[in-house]
């Protein structure tokens, strides 16, 4: 992968090419489809004129209440990465580090003040703590979150736009 893969926000013609790749991400499960939702937008790598990634989230997150660590934030916007995804065979070559990258980039563009993660309520264990150690190598930490506040998930990492 020497010029990295090509980052963008995909068109409703890319849709059928985003699901097959989607399709690969779990059996019986589904992401949301970025051009057909634009409250929770996608954001794609392209490596060699093949989708190979695909990461959501948002630019107007707000509940920072929920947050321990993070609520002097409040009042301020954040980014809300809800998904990512790589195809098994391109794991663990840049390109969910460049999607992640990419998205915390549009985050500080935007002027907000955070980004935060949540996990695949999918991922067994094993699964989150390899996500957990992904984020971290990504300047993400855990988030201590408000145990009065119901319905939250078990874990969420945060990372404050001023690391650059």
């Amino acid at each position: 992968m020497a010029d990295g893969p090509h980052i963008y926000h995909p068109e409703s013609r890319h849709i059928p090419e985003l699901a097959d790749l989607m399709a690969g991400w779990k059996p019986g499960k589904t992401a949301s489809l970025g051009p057909q939702t634009p409250n929770l937008p996608v954001t794609v790598a392209e490596l060699d004129g093949r989708l190979v990634g695909f990461l959501t989230g948002h630019h107007r997150f707000r509940d920072w209440n929920a947050l321990v660590d993070l609520r002097h934030l409040a009042g301020t916007d954040g980014s809300w990465l809800a998904e990512l995804f790589v195809h098994r065979e391109r794991r663990r070559t840049g390109i969910g580090a460049a999607l992640v990258r990419h998205f915390v980039g549009e985050s500080i563009a935007a002027g907000c003040s955070a980004v935060v993660v949540r996990p695949d309520a999918s991922d067994t264990v094993e699964e989150q703590e390899v996500r957990k150690a992904f984020f971290l190598e990504l300047g993400f930490r855990p988030l201590h979150l408000d145990p009065t506040i119901r319905f939250l998930p078990d874990w969420l990492m945060g990372r404050p736009n001023d690391l650059g």
